[in-house]
């Protein structure tokens, strides 16, 4: 897939196992329609710790998401998070969190697709961008690997969002999307802060 010539899909963080529904703002292409996060976690401290996290930070906190017993598929990839953060300097455990609230750490179904067949576990309907959904854009919209959707969503994240001025969980929301998305700031800012994330600063701290 070359995804290299995706124009950025707008997610908007629809919760559709939460029965919510979201309309992506006309400024974007694509949409999202994904799970509910189950995290409910936060950090006390609030803001981030002020240390990225490492390669084996990510692949032990996916190891226990949703739960020990029924773990993310995409553990093992913390190398391909951090080396995206680190080449687009995006903080990675925000690309985790996205996960968490758009398709429960890659673990859900997209319409009635399971996640782990289109390896998109950010909803991240690209296909918008081209036309070429028809009738299903969980299916039309897959990336070749694990690695290729954390690459394309964390260089995009840096390119159409947090070089234009919106580096925190809420005002990427703002964009994200219109409606329907109440859940989507919460469950993503306590997937992060349980990762000692900062939701107001999702630039990668070196």
């Amino acid at each position: 897939m070359k995804y290299l010539t995706i124009v950025a899909g707008l997610l908007c963080g629809s919760m559709w196992l939460a029965g919510c529904s979201c309309n992506p703002s006309p400024t974007g292409n694509g949409a999202a329609t994904g799970s509910a996060s189950t995290s409910t976690n936060t950090n006390p401290h609030g803001g981030g710790s002020g240390k990225p996290a490492t390669q084996n930070d990510i692949d032990r906190f996916l190891a226990k998401k949703p739960s020990v017993t029924n773990p993310s598929p995409l553990v093992g990839q913390g190398a391909n998070f951090q080396s995206s953060g680190q080449e687009y300097e995006v903080d990675p455990r925000f690309i985790v969190a996205i996960m968490a609230a758009e398709t429960t750490y890659g673990t859900a179904k997209c319409h009635s697709t399971p996640v782990v067949q289109t390896h998109n576990a950010w909803n991240w309907f690209w296909c918008e961008s081209n036309d070429t959904c028809g009738s299903d854009v969980c299916v039309h919209s897959p990336f070749d690997t694990w690695g290729s959707g954390i690459q394309t969503v964390s260089h995009f994240m840096r390119k159409n969002y947090i070089n234009k001025g919106y580096t925190s969980v809420s005002l990427i929301a703002s964009k994200y999307c219109t409606e329907g998305c109440g859940n989507w700031v919460p469950n993503v800012t306590a997937s992060l802060q349980e990762m000692n994330g900062d939701p107001e600063n999702l630039e990668l701290k070196q």
